[in-house]
């Protein structure tokens, strides 16, 4: 019985001992606290925002996505109005250069097109920008729409400055030349073809007391004259006199029936014709040259 005794107290005082040292560890490790139900469900539900903020959140991201297909056709577009900008400048400064090579552009057309497409340009890309939603970079939004608006108004600038100083452009196309200069009776043979036949004959004006002049004749009936000079030289010194001289006759006989009508003069390197406009014009599809009203500025 002490045995027995004994060996019950021994386990007893195992136990005890067991109970000890954890109260020992709990003691060491710090006070142990006992463990919160409502603390825990708070601490779990820390991370959700609710119902309200949720579907909050879900409109601004929808927002957001219905934003990006709107915000990317305005870059587009803006894109599109650069490059046409860039176009309508190169066509402006090609045709204020040599206005000869884009005969079927008006010439007043190109470089307001490129100013109004490139001020469109801007005005969308503006309007992408302050289209974004909060907190999305507006770096970058419609750079190429910038630089191609940039880029169209500095060559519309080009060519209004070309044009503004040198009207007539600085490659002129080359004149036609095919008048027989060589030859007196043929260039009264195409006179009369354009204007009519000369029933009294055709008549000297004596270009042996103009220097520089070698062949000068006038037929009355159809109201034409012909003059041709010796050199470019000499047709560059005489032909603005002969003009002048032309001009003033007329003004004199304002009252005769003779100097009536639209006066015209078709010139060549070495020569000149004067006579109505529309016989002028015919003459000018045979000759070529350049066709001009007495006392203005070249029209053909």
């Amino acid at each position: 019985m002490d045995d027995n005794f004994d060996f019950f107290d021994n386990e007893n005082n195992e136990n005890n001992g067991s109970e000890d040292s954890r109260a020992a560890r709990v003691t060491q490790s710090g006070s142990e606290q006992p463990i919160n139900p409502d603390a825990a469900l708070n601490a779990g539900y820390a991370g959700y925002a609710g119902p309200a903020e949720s579907t909050g959140r879900r409109q601004s991201h929808g927002h957001k996505r219905a934003s990006r297909p709107a915000n990317r056709w305005l870059r587009g577009l803006a894109g599109l109005c650069g490059l046409l900008s860039v176009v309508a400048g190169l066509v402006g400064v090609v045709h204020a250069v040599a206005p000869a090579s884009l005969p079927s552009v008006p010439r007043s057309l190109p470089v307001p097109l490129a100013i109004g497409l490139a001020v469109i340009a801007f005005v969308l890309v503006i309007i992408a920008r302050v289209g974004l939603p909060k907190g999305v970079s507006r770096r970058g939004v419609g750079t190429i729409a910038v630089v191609t608006g940039v880029l169209g108004l500095m060559l519309a600038g080009g060519g209004l400055l070309v044009t503004n100083m040198v009207p007539e452009g600085i490659i002129k196309a080359p004149v036609r030349d095919d008048a027989p200069t060589t030859s007196t009776t043929q260039m009264e043979h195409d006179l009369e073809q354009a204007a009519g036949p000369c029933s009294s004959g055709w008549r000297e004006l004596g270009a042996g007391s103009y220097p520089g002049v070698s062949q000068a004749a006038a037929c009355i009936d159809t109201r034409v004259a012909f003059v041709t000079f010796d050199s470019k030289a000499a047709a560059s010194m005489e032909r603005s006199a002969a003009q002048s001289m032309i001009a003033q006759q007329l003004r004199k006989r304002a009252n005769d029936a003779q100097a009536q009508g639209d006066w015209y003069t078709l010139n060549g390197p070495l020569w000149m014709a004067v006579g109505q406009k529309s016989d002028m014009t015919t003459l000018h599809k045979t000759w070529g040259g350049t066709l001009e009203a007495l006392g203005s500025a070249t029209e053909q």
